[in-house]
């Protein structure tokens, strides 16, 4: 469990999700593997705010506007694309539609 981790680890979290979110809304162009390893930012924040930790709720209105920018140019899969996660873990469950390497992977794999 990665909640008991400092301050400063867990807003680094958030400013490296912020960081790949940009960096997806302009062109992601990596392959799949780096795409899901990416998001493990992403991951960790998910798993501190089930735990309620209240230093990442602190930064919660930051992480809901890198959601939203994300939501906006995510192209949703017929599946989870890393692992058994939910549906509500969004970021899992689409392929960035401004990336031609992606949208490819996921066409190959069925995905879409």
């Amino acid at each position: 469990m990665h909640t008991h981790r400092n301050l400063a680890t867990k807003e680094k979290w958030v400013s490296q999700y912020e960081s790949l979110v940009d960096y997806i809304y302009q062109g992601y162009e990596e392959i799949i593997y780096e795409y899901t390893n990416d998001l493990s930012c992403r991951l960790f924040i998910q798993e501190a705010l089930d735990n309620n930790d209240s230093q990442v709720f602190s930064m919660i209105e930051r992480i809901r506007a890198a959601d939203e920018k994300l939501k906006s140019v995510l192209h949703p899969t017929k599946e989870c694309i890393h692992g058994n996660f939910p549906k509500s873990y969004f970021w899992f469950w689409g392929i960035p539609k401004n990336s031609e390497e992606l949208m490819n992977e996921a066409r190959q794999n069925d995905w879409i």
